[in-house]
C-alpha cells in the first residue's frame, strides 16, 4: 500500500523482467499503516477504518469486502492469519 492509503499495488518479483511490466495490478483501495496478509492466492487488506477487502492475488479483483465494527480508535495494526481465521486489531486492543 502507498498513497497514504489510496492505492494497493502488486508487484511481479520475476528477476529479468523489464520495470514497466513489473506492476501486476493496482486496486483503489489501501491502509495508511496496516500491511495486506497473503495466504492461499488471497489478498487480504485491512483499511485503517477497520474496512476487510479478500483480493485475488493474481488478478487482482475484489472477492468480497465487510466492514468491522465503528469505532474511534483505529485500525493500526496488520491483520493476523492463523488458521482459517483472520485477526484484525485496533489501537484499543480489541481483537
Amino acid at each position: 500500500p502507498y498513497a497514504r492509503g489510496n492505492t494497493l499495488t502488486a508487484i511481479k518479483l520475476e528477476k529479468d523482467l523489464p520495470a514497466e511490466k513489473r506492476v501486476a495490478w493496482t486496486a483503489q483501495l489501501g491502509s495508511d499503516v496496516p500491511t495486506p496478509v497473503y495466504q492461499a492466492g488471497k489478498v487480504y487488506n485491512l483499511g485503517d477504518k477497520g474496512v476487510v477487502t479478500c483480493i485475488d492475488a493474481p488478478t487482482g479483483k475484489v472477492l468480497w469486502q465487510e466492514s468491522l465494527p465503528r469505532n474511534r480508535n483505529a485500525y493500526s495494526s496488520s491483520p493476523i492469519l492463523a488458521g482459517n481465521h483472520l485477526y484484525c486489531s485496533r489501537e484499543d486492543g480489541m481483537t
